[in-house]
């Protein structure tokens, strides 16, 4: 009879189990989460006086939830750590000092500006991803 691992950790009796291999759709999730949190934010600050603020974040919320465990590649277990997992530190400390910067100056077109400078760069290393891989002959 096989043994199921927990869910959780991923491990059997002893020895953990290992990473599963990244697939096309755990890249899509990952650059698609990469996209979501400034997108949220850049929104969030243009349309702050339109939309209640509320439904911006309850969207956020519902798509954040299955791009994680897509990104991840499963709901239960994440992968080791990984350039993917520093590239998201780096989203967010680029978003920290522009939401410090807008507290500081009051000007809430700072953090507009910090979520399209993120964009641009996912954007641009998912361009030369694609590029590589294409010209590789991965394509």
């Amino acid at each position: 009879m096989e043994r199921i691992p927990n869910p959780v950790t991923g491990s059997l009796d002893d020895g953990s189990m290992p990473a599963g291999p990244l697939t096309p759709l755990m890249v899509v999730c990952r650059y698609a989460l990469a996209l979501l949190t400034p997108i949220y934010v850049a929104a969030a600050v243009v349309g702050a006086e339109q939309l209640p603020w509320w439904w911006l974040f309850v969207a956020y919320i519902v798509v954040l939830l299955p791009l994680t465990a897509g990104a991840h590649g499963s709901w239960w277990r994440s992968q080791s750590w990984d350039a993917w997992h520093t590239s998201g530190l780096a989203v967010g400390g680029v978003l920290v000092v522009g939401l410090v910067v807008t507290i500081a100056t009051g000007e809430p077109l700072v953090m507009v500006l910090a979520s399209t400078l993120v964009v641009g760069a996912v954007l641009g290393v998912g361009a030369s991803q694609l590029w590589r891989a294409r010209v590789e002959g991965a394509l």
